[in-house]
C-alpha cells in the first residue's frame, strides 16, 4: 500500500470502516478486489512545538477513606479520542475538592506513566496505587492543568537574570517550523531540569537449560504491545546473568518480532526456544547513562508518544475502587449481575526475593500419578478406559451429561447470602453459598464460600470454593484463613482480565512489609515466580495473642482469558505443588466466581487422588457431587469437557510410563 505511517482508514471501496474490528477490518481488505479506493485520515502535524514534559506541574490527589478520587475517565486506545480524558469529576469527592481537573482534560501522565498507548484500563490500573496518593499531568485547550497555588506561584514569581537569559536562550533553539533543533536537544541535556529517560536497545544471549525455563515472568503483551518483564526469580539463568531488567520491554527472540503476538503466542515462544536465545529488549534509561555507554543503540522517544504496556480495552471506567464497585456484569460464561463496569484493583508485584521454594526440575520431577503395573490404571483394562474416553468425547457424551447436570435443583434458598446487609459482599448477585454448607466465620458471619467435602474411597477431601475477594470482604477472607486453619490458597484467576476486575489483590506484595488486616499481620516471606504459575510464602500474626499461621498463596497465571487451556500439563503440576504444601486445614481455591475454574481444579485434583488409590471415577458424579454443595461448580460445557481430556491425558501418560517400564523389564 502507498500509505503513511499512523494514517487511520476511514472507507474502503467506500464501505465505513471507522467502527469495526481490526479483524473483520483486515478480512474486509483480504476479500477485496485487486483495486482498491481507500479514504483515511492523517492527523496534521504541530505548529507549534510540544511543551517540555517538566512544564506541565503535577496535580496531587488523594483517595477519601473509602478509597474513590471521583475522577471518571474515558478514551484509551482504540478508541475515537485515543488519549486518555476527563469524563466526570463526581461532585464534593477528593477530586472535585481539589479543584483543578474538568472534565475533557486530557491526562498525559499517571504517576510518572505516560498515557500515550495506555488503553482506559491501563490507565485505570495506573491510578491504584499503595498510598492512595495519584500524581496527574494534564492540558487544557493545548496548555498545562495548574492548581490554584501553581497559578499564583507562577504569576507572583519574577525569573532572576540567569533563569530568564536561559529561557531566552532554550527559545532561539525552536526552529521557525516549530521543530526541535540538534542545539535544543543538547541544551535540553544539560539543564538543571529532571532529565528526560531514553529508550536503548539491548542484546542479551541466555543460554536455556534443558529442563525448566530462564526465570522471568511477562505481563502484558496485548493489543500490539510489547510483553513487559514483570519478575526475575532468584537464582534463574537470567537472574545469575544480571542483565535483564524488571520492566525491560521484550522486543524480539532469536530475531522474531513480537510486537504483534498476544501475551499467550510471545510465552509460547519462550518456552519452545533450546538452547542459546538471544533477547532483543527495550529499557528506558537516564539520559545521562546512555551517554556514558556510546556502544548501545538508542533512539530518543518523543516525549508525545512513549511505549506504554497495554492491556484490554473497555468503554468506561473510573480511578475508585471499593468492594461494591468491583462487582461485574458476569457475561463471558452466562452468569449475569445488574453493576456495571468494574474497577481495576491491581498492583504491580514485589520482584521475587528469597530461597526458590521449588525448582522448575524438581516440578517436571515429581510423579503424576503412582500406579504401579499391575494395577486397575495398566494393561488392557487401560487401553479399553482410554478407547472408552475417546468414543465418549466423539459421540459428545460430555455435553450429554453437563445437560443434564443443569437440571439439578438447588438444595436451599441461600437465604443468608441474599440478605440485605450481606448484599454488597457478594461479587455477583446470582452466585450464592448455600445455607447449608457456607462458611461460617465469628462476628459478623457471613462469606461468599462453601465447603466442598469429596469421598475418596475411605478419606474425605475438604476444599473450601470461594469467589475472588474484593476489597470491602478482604477482611473477612483473612479471617476464614484463619478460622479455618487453611494453609493453602489455591488462586484461578489474574486479578483483571478482559478489561474487567476479576479479583482484588488481597495479599501482601512487598517483602517483610507487614500488611494489617483486621487484627492480623500478614507479612509475604517468599516469592517465587515459576514457569506457569507463582508461590507467595507468608505468615500471619494474632495482633492481640501473638499466634502464628503459615499460609502458602499458590496462583496459577496460565489460564487463557477465553476458553480452556490447551493441555493439561501446568495443571496438573501446579495441583501436585498444592499437595505437596502441609496443611492442616481445607485448601481454600478461588477464580473470580468461585465456581468455574475453582470446580475444574477441584475435579482434577479428585480425580487424580481417586487415580492414585486405584479407585474408579465418574466424572458427573464428581461434578454433581459438587453441584450439591455449591451451585454451579464446573461453570461451562468447555470446562466440563476439559475435564474429560485432563484424565485422558493422565491416563495416557500412565500408558506411556507403564510401556516404558516394560520395555525396561525386558
Amino acid at each position: 500500500m502507498d500509505g503513511k505511517f499512523a494514517e487511520k482508514q476511514k472507507t474502503v471501496n467506500d464501505f465505513d470502516v471507522t467502527n469495526i474490528s481490526h479483524e473483520n477490518a483486515i478480512n474486509l481488505l483480504r476479500s477485496a478486489p485487486a483495486k482498491l479506493t481507500i479514504m483515511v485520515g492523517r492527523a496534521a502535524q504541530n505548529l507549534l512545538p510540544v511543551l517540555p514534559l517538566e512544564k506541565i506541574p503535577d496535580i496531587i490527589l488523594k483517595k477519601g477513606p473509602n478509597g474513590q478520587l471521583g475522577l471518571k475517565l474515558t478514551g484509551g486506545i482504540g478508541s475515537k479520542w485515543q488519549g486518555i480524558y476527563v469524563l466526570e469529576v463526581v461532585p464534593n469527592s477528593p477530586a472535585s475538592l481539589e479543584g483543578s481537573l474538568q472534565p475533557r482534560d486530557k491526562i498525559l501522565y499517571i504517576c510518572d506513566m505516560c498515557t500515550m498507548g495506555m488503553t482506559l484500563d491501563d490507565a485505570v490500573r495506573a491510578c491504584d496505587t499503595e498510598n492512595g496518593i495519584i500524581k496527574i499531568k494534564a492540558l487544557r485547550d493545548g496548555k498545562p492543568v495548574m492548581t490554584e497555588a501553581q497559578k499564583t506561584g507562577f504569576a507572583d514569581r519574577k525569573l532572576t537574570s540567569k533563569e530568564r537569559q536561559s529561557q531566552l536562550e532554550r527559545e532561539k533553539l525552536w526552529t521557525l517550523d516549530g521543530k526541535q533543533s540538534a542545539d535544543y536537544a543538547q541544551s535540553h541535556t544539560n539543564s538543571t531540569l529532571p532529565a528526560e529517560s531514553e529508550n536503548s536497545i539491548i542484546h542479551i544471549e541466555l543460554e536455556k537449560p534443558a529442563c525448566g525455563g530462564l526465570g522471568f515472568a511477562l505481563v502484558g503483551g496485548d493489543n500490539g504491545t510489547s510483553a513487559l518483564v514483570k519478575a526475575i526469580s532468584p537464582g534463574s539463568v537470567a537472574d545469575l546473568d544480571g542483565r535483564l531488567k524488571v520492566r525491560d520491554s521484550l522486543l524480539q527472540v532469536n530475531g522474531e518480532d513480537l510486537f504483534a503476538l498476544s501475551h499467550s503466542e510471545t510465552v509460547e515462544i519462550l518456552r519452545r526456544v533450546q538452547g542459546v536465545v538471544r533477547l532483543t529488549v527495550s529499557r528506558k534509561l537516564p539520559l545521562d547513562m546512555v551517554e556514558n555507554q556510546p556502544e548501545m543503540k538508542s533512539f530518543l522517544r518523543p516525549q508525545s508518544m512513549p511505549a506504554v504496556n497495554c492491556s484490554q480495552n473497555h468503554p468506561g471506567g473510573t480511578c475508585e475502587d471499593q468492594g461494591r464497585d468491583e462487582m461485574e456484569k458476569y457475561d463471558s460464561d452466562g452468569w449475569h449481575s445488574d453493576e456495571d463496569v468494574p474497577r481495576s484493583s491491581c498492583r504491580v508485584p514485589a520482584p521475587p526475593t528469597g530461597k526458590p521454594m521449588v525448582s522448575e526440575v524438581e516440578l517436571i520431577g515429581w510423579p503424576v500419578v503412582k500406579a504401579p503395573l499391575g494395577s486397575r490404571y495398566s494393561g488392557t483394562n487401560l487401553e479399553t478406559l482410554i478407547g472408552n474416553l475417546h468414543l465418549q468425547l466423539e459421540h459428545q457424551q460430555p455435553l450429554k451429561e453437563f445437560m443434564a447436570l443443569e437440571h439439578l435443583k438447588p438444595i436451599d434458598d441461600c437465604k443468608v447470602g441474599k440478605a440485605p446487609e450481606n448484599r454488597e459482599k457478594n461479587r455477583y448477585r446470582d452466585i450464592l453459598p448455600y445455607d447449608k454448607t457456607r462458611v461460617q466465620i465469628q462476628g459478623q458471619g457471613y462469606i461468599n464460600a462453601s465447603y466442598i467435602r469429596m469421598p475418596i474411597g475411605s478419606e474425605e477431601y475438604v476444599y473450601i470454593a470461594c469467589q475472588g475477594p474484593l476489597l470491602g470482604t478482604t477482611d473477612d477472607f483473612w479471617q476464614m484463613i484463619w478460622e479455618t486453619k487453611a494453609g493453602v490458597i489455591a488462586m484461578m484467576t489474574r486479578e483483571h482480565e478482559r478489561g474487567k476486575v476479576k479479583c482484588h489483590r488481597y495479599w501482601p506484595d512487598k517483602m517483610y512489609k507487614p500488611m494489617r488486616v483486621n487484627k492480623y499481620h500478614l507479612i509475604l516471606e517468599n516469592h517465587q515466580i515459576l514457569d506457569s504459575f507463582e508461590i507467595n510464602a507468608m505468615k500471619m500474626t494474632d495482633s492481640e495473642t501473638g499466634e502464628v499461621h503459615y499460609v502458602k498463596h499458590l496462583k496459577y497465571a496460565t489460564w487463557p482469558d477465553h476458553g480452556t487451556p490447551n493441555s493439561s500439563e501446568h495443571l496438573v503440576r501446579f495441583i501436585l505443588c498444592m499437595r505437596e504444601v502441609p496443611n492442616l486445614g481445607p485448601i481454600v481455591v478461588h477464580c473470580s466466581a468461585g465456581i468455574g475454574r475453582s470446580g475444574v481444579l477441584i475435579c482434577t485434583d479428585v480425580l487424580l487422588s481417586l487415580i492414585n488409590k486405584e479407585l474408579s471415577f465418574d466424572i458427573m458424579d464428581i461434578v454433581r457431587n459438587m453441584r450439591r454443595q455449591r451451585h454451579g461448580m464446573i461453570q461451562t460445557k468447555d470446562q466440563y469437557v476439559f475435564c474429560y481430556n485432563i484424565v485422558l491425558e493422565i491416563l495416557e501418560g500412565i500408558q506411556q510410563l507403564n510401556q516404558q517400564q516394560e520395555e525396561n523389564l525386558l
